[in-house]
């Protein structure tokens, strides 16, 4: 940046020039002018203004030379003196250099606030994002959870069934071999059997393991028929009873298989998807 002596009782002259190549100066009348730049300035625009050329980028001493040798004691030169003294010029050039810092000041207040305005911006879209995130994690996890709880309260209903299907199947061939036997001490488990299998007629919660229990109450309506004939010295009827009772726990058994290979299967699918 050039910079001079600011005697502003001489003029036309150049005060100083910026960085950016704004031309300082005092014009013809001893006022302040910043309207030339040194990169687009021409020597009629300075003739305009000054009444001659301060500002050449090949002999800009001579120039100034030229400027400084003005005649003081112009009559017009003294005439204006009157109206605009070097006080008047001072107070101009320190408005210009005031103006220049508030404008630099406003434009990074101005960055600053918009920087800030970005990082306030990001940090609300990422909290927004995360929190949709946890949400949907979150359902997610629960809806595994509950189907785990379906699956699982399915698989002990499953399992105590299969465990009461076996002691009454177990306990049906007991009393079928007694009364084969002729054992007369079955009325005991008779009624014991019968109570296994009311209460898993309360356990049955479908079609099918509502229908093996109607089998197994079939079954034990036989034995009770194959009782009263062997009592009764029947033995081809009581014989025809038990094989009535044998063919229903063969039937038993295949749809018992049947529908509890079905249910594991479908629940390692449920666990697979």
């Amino acid at each position: 940046m050039m910079q001079r002596n600011n005697n502003f009782n001489e003029y036309p002259k150049i005060l100083k020039i910026e960085d950016d190549g704004t031309i300082i100066a005092l014009d013809k009348h001893g006022k302040v002018n910043t309207d030339l730049n040194t990169h687009s300035v021409t020597d009629e625009q300075q003739y305009d203004i000054f009444g001659e050329v301060l500002y050449s980028p090949y002999s800009r001493i001579q120039k100034y030379q030229q400027s400084y040798a003005h005649d003081s004691h112009d009559p017009n030169h003294l005439k204006s003196e009157a109206h605009y003294n070097q006080r008047d010029r001072e107070r101009e050039l320190q408005l210009l250099e005031e103006n220049k810092k508030t404008k630099r000041k406003n434009t990074w207040l101005g960055l600053s606030a918009i920087i800030l305005l970005l990082i306030v911006g990001v940090f609300a879209v990422t909290a927004f994002f995360n929190s949709r995130d946890d949400g949907q994690q979150n359902q997610t996890e629960q809806a595994q959870t509950d189907n785990q709880n379906q699956n699982d309260a399915g698989q002990g209903e499953n399992v105590n069934f299969e465990h009461q299907n076996s002691k009454i199947e177990s306990q049906i061939q007991t009393i079928k071999d007694d009364i084969s036997n002729g054992n007369d001490e079955t009325e005991s488990k008779l009624q014991s059997l019968q109570d296994k299998v009311d209460s898993l007629k309360q356990e049955a919660d479908s079609s099918t393991t509502e229908n093996l229990a109607d089998k197994y109450q079939s079954a034990v309506n036989n034995l009770e028929q194959a009782k009263d004939q062997q009592e009764n010295g029947n033995s081809d009827q009581m014989q025809e009873e038990l094989d009535k009772v044998n063919n229903k726990l063969d039937d038993i058994k295949d749809k018992f298989s049947s529908f509890f290979d079905n249910n594991k299967q479908e629940d390692f699918e449920n666990k697979e998807s």
